[in-house]
């Protein structure tokens, strides 16, 4: 804001307009504006600020704009007023006409074209007197429909950023230094960084000034979750829609132009002329969703067409106005019905969004039972990544109150959905969230070996994570169990966990568990349900593939992942965890033998897969790629690469908190008998490997071998 006043004040142009949506704050940033000029100027400059209301009480009153601001000085005559400006023009100073929220739907068809020709008249009258400044603030949507308006005052009316190349807005949102200046001026006590979807919403004042509202007084960071936007477009809605008058008339209208909407193929905007006996019958409803935003109405013009359409003010509207509505359509249901519905729109923009309104939905009328439906939706693995993000933070804050709700101890009390249960667990679901979310499922009364499998994801968790304590925790847990509890699974998880363990701490390899591996590969559990195909069984074979690394025999890894391969599920091109995880072992495993080709030719696989499937790549998933490329251009001595790939692998270790895969490759580099040891690339790769030896409390020979002499 101030660079675009300073920017119009330095120049000749008389008038400025101010465009920008609903909610950037354009009135809020005039009024700082304002503030602040008063302060440096002093008296210098005289102000007349007006809302777009008084002008509309002029107009209708049939008087003329000019007339009206010459007698609101206290004038007789346009002379007087002349006067007035060269004497501000001698005192430095200037004389502002704002007029705030210019809105043409505050006017009859035709009264608005005649107020916009009074200001350019007035722009045109006293364009030679240089202290005399127009500034208009306005909508988009009354931007875009009346732009043709201003298209003779080009050059008297300065438009900053408002260009072709930019038609949406020139009133910037507040920058994330802005946030972070006003949550200190607001005492809102808000320490380290606020997570982006929040920062994203907070930029909007309008959104800023609700959230202030909301914390004030009893801001807590642990409020801060992925139900933060949520509950701010929530507070929105329950002030703008569902209290004051015409409620209803605002609800019927929403679920009359979502139903116009062609939703199957993303069209989320309405000819108005399909609609226009709704808005008749409901025209004081219809006004106040314009007013706050909620729709808006765009003109678009072609060779022989000509019509205005409706659309949402922003994706949150929509999102929130489309759930509502399938919901309405479903009986206020969350049931099977409804999930058939979404998986309909499987390629809408705001599928998502929809999806999670549901669930709040699903949470805030205490639904439980219908929770285990979210496994029938039809979902990327990103999405299903997100989805059980979202839904965890929503059940954490009923548990965190569960002794006030009796439908939630009563949902807890039995033991979870099996295909819910599936639902939750998936490699490519690792991330740093992961386990809230495993450990909302360990509030029901799993079975023995439900429990089992939970603890053995965050016990893998701490592995990628180098947390040892971590990791002794939940073999500790899983010590509790009898060994019986295991003889079902195809591969003993807590075995496994202690070779590790034992292997990480100390540099010691217990063969006791790879007797069983060794087994499993000539002897398949065939008839068990160890081979049926479900997520719980990828995490015992990525636990079976991981221990096996510590004998660092990678025939033997090999003969493992064929097994896995022919019996449980052939290893494909489909954008999986599971996929992408045994291809990146099988290339380290060749690589290894010298077969350089078969390495190259399954990461050219996972390659084209990445590429092509990148919007499905979950944190994880990205990170098994990374760590691929890492090996590869080891192999081919691309040292250049390498340098750039470790810095990568550096970017998902703080995204994701992958120690594992890091020090695995820095370790193999470290193992390369073709390493140049005096080389500065091999010094780095050496003080990051014994920096993480140090701080994560690890053996020293850790992937090493025989070869510890290297890291003396």
């Amino acid at each position: 804001m101030d660079d675009h006043f300073e920017a119009f004040l330095n120049s000749t142009y008389t008038a400025t307009v101010l465009v920008a949506p609903v909610g950037y704050g354009k009135t809020l940033a005039l009024c700082h504006w304002i503030e602040e000029r008063m302060a440096i100027t002093g008296s210098n400059d005289i102000i007349l600020f007006f809302s777009c209301n008084a002008l509309m009480n002029v107009h209708l009153g049939g008087g003329n704009l000019n007339s009206w601001l010459i007698s609101l000085m206290g004038y007789s005559n346009e002379e007087h007023f002349v006067t007035l400006l060269e004497n501000q023009h001698k005192k430095d100073g200037y004389v502002f006409l704002m007029i705030d929220g210019i809105d043409e739907n505050l006017f009859r068809y035709g009264q608005f074209q005649v107020l916009i020709n009074q200001l350019i008249d007035i722009i045109s009258i006293y364009r030679l007197n240089a202290c005399f400044k127009l500034v208009l603030t306005m909508r988009l949507s009354t931007w875009v429909n009346n732009s043709y308006l201003f298209k003779n005052t080009l050059d008297v009316c300065f438009f900053g950023n408002l260009s072709n190349q930019n038609p949406v807005s020139n009133t910037p949102l507040l920058s994330i230094n802005e946030i972070n200046e006003l949550t200190i001026n607001c005492n809102l006590g808000i320490q380290g960084s606020l997570p982006n979807n929040l920062t994203q919403i907070l930029s909007y004042p309008l959104y800023f000034q609700i959230y202030n509202k909301q914390y004030k007084n009893n801001y807590n960071p642990k409020n801060i979750d992925k139900m933060s936007v949520h509950k701010l477009i929530f507070s929105f809605m329950s002030d703008k829609l569902c209290a004051g008058p015409y409620s209803a008339e605002k609800s019927f209208l929403i679920k009359g132009f979502v139903k116009e909407m062609d939703l199957m193929k993303g069209i989320f905007k309405v000819d108005k002329c399909k609609v226009i006996d709704l808005i008749k019958r409901y025209n004081n409803a219809y006004l106040e969703l314009l007013s706050i935003g909620f729709f808006q109405e765009l003109n678009t013009e072609y060779d022989i067409l000509y019509k205005t359409n409706l659309e949402f003010g922003n994706a949150y509207f929509c999102e929130f106005s489309i759930a509502k509505t399938l919901l309405f359509n479903n009986n206020d249901l969350f049931d099977e019905k409804l999930v058939q519905t979404i998986n309909q729109f499987l390629n809408i923009e705001y599928r998502l969004g929809i999806i999670k309104w549901h669930l709040i939905y699903v949470v805030e009328t205490r639904q439980y039972n219908s929770l285990h439906l979210v496994s029938k939706i039809e979902l990327t693995a990103n999405d299903k990544l997100k989805i059980i993000d979202f839904l965890s933070d929503l059940l954490n804050n009923d548990v965190l109150k569960i002794n006030d709700n009796d439908a939630l101890i009563q949902y807890f009390n039995h033991d979870c959905d099996q295909d819910f249960f599936d639902f939750y667990l998936g490699l490519e679901l690792i991330n740093l969230n992961y386990p809230k979310a495993l450990n909302i499922l360990l509030n029901h009364k799993l079975s023995t070996e439900k429990q089992i499998l939970v603890y053995s994801n965050l016990a893998i968790i701490s592995i990628i994570a180098l947390d040892l304590n971590g990791l002794e925790k939940y073999i500790n847990r899983m010590s509790a169990f009898s060994s019986e509890d295991y003889i079902g699974l195809p591969i003993n998880p807590l075995s496994c966990f202690k070779a590790i363990y034992s292997y990480f701490k100390y540099g010691v390899i217990k063969n006791d568990c790879f007797d069983d591996i060794t087994q499993f590969c000539f002897n398949p559990p065939i008839k068990r349900s160890g081979f049926r195909d479900r997520p719980a069984n990828d995490v015992l074979y990525f636990i079976g593939v991981i221990t096996l690394k510590i004998c660092q025999n990678p025939k033997k890894t090999i003969r493992f992942i064929n097994a896995v391969n022919k019996h449980y599920r052939p290893i494909t091109e489909s954008p999986t965890a599971y996929n992408i995880l045994f291809k990146v072992i099988m290339i380290n495993e060749y690589i290894i033998m010298r077969d350089i080709e078969e390495a190259a030719k399954i990461y050219n696989s996972i390659q084209d897969t990445f590429y092509r499937c990148k919007n499905h790549i979950t944190p994880f998933m990205e990170s098994l790629f990374n760590t691929a490329k890492v090996i590869v251009s080891s192999s081919c001595e691309q040292y250049a690469s390498i340098l750039t790939d470790i810095r990568v692998i550096n970017v998902i270790v703080d995204k994701l908190d992958n120690k594992l895969f890091k020090i695995y490759v820095l370790a193999l580099h470290l193992k390369d008998e073709n390493s140049n040891v005096y080389s500065t690339l091999y010094k780095q790769i050496l003080y990051d490997y014994k920096k993480m030896i140090r701080q994560n409390q690890l053996s020293l020979c850790l992937f090493l071998g025989n070869q510890v002499a290297c890291i003396g």
